[in-house]
Parts: C-alpha cells; structure tokens; sequence
C-alpha cells in the first residue's frame, strides 16, 4: 500500500512536470511567433552601397551635361539654317 501511494505520487510528479515543460514550450513558441510578427510588419533598412550611389550621380551629371551640349549645338544649327549660313 506504501508503495502504491509513492508510485502515485512519483507518477502525478512526473505528470505535473510534463505539463508545466508543455506550457512552457507553448508560452515560449507564443513568444517567438509574436516576435516573428511584429518584425514583420516593420519597414527594413536597405543598405544603400555609397560607391555606387557616386557612380549613378555622376553618370546622371555627365548625361545631364550632354544632353545641353546638344540642345546648344541643334540651336546653333537651326540659327545658322534660318540665317542662311549653313
């Protein structure tokens, strides 16, 4: 009869230590999907590479500078047609 009541007791102590480790184990994985959630809904940071940020901008410039060279030049070329000096 002894033996029964501390089998018992051996039995509902491992009972009530593997439901304390499964509500643990929930809580915890509760807490990650909530993590996970709230990173989700964030904006990320891109990291922007400077070198090639200096490279778009000076191409943007040069382009930018052709393109008035040549605005110049078909000016130039309707002026001398109008005048007659082409």
């Amino acid at each position: 009869m002894l033996s029964l009541e501390i089998d018992d007791g051996i039995v509902t102590c491992r009972y009530s230590i593997h439901k304390c480790k499964q509500r643990l184990l929930r809580i915890s994985q509760y807490l990650i999907r909530m993590r996970k959630l709230v990173l989700k809904r964030q904006k990320k940071l891109v990291p922007l590479n400077s070198k090639v940020e200096r490279r778009e901008t000076r191409r943007e410039v040069s382009t930018i500078s052709q393109i008035l060279i040549m605005c110049g030049q078909v000016k130039k070329l309707l002026n001398n047609k109008r005048s007659q000096l082409f």
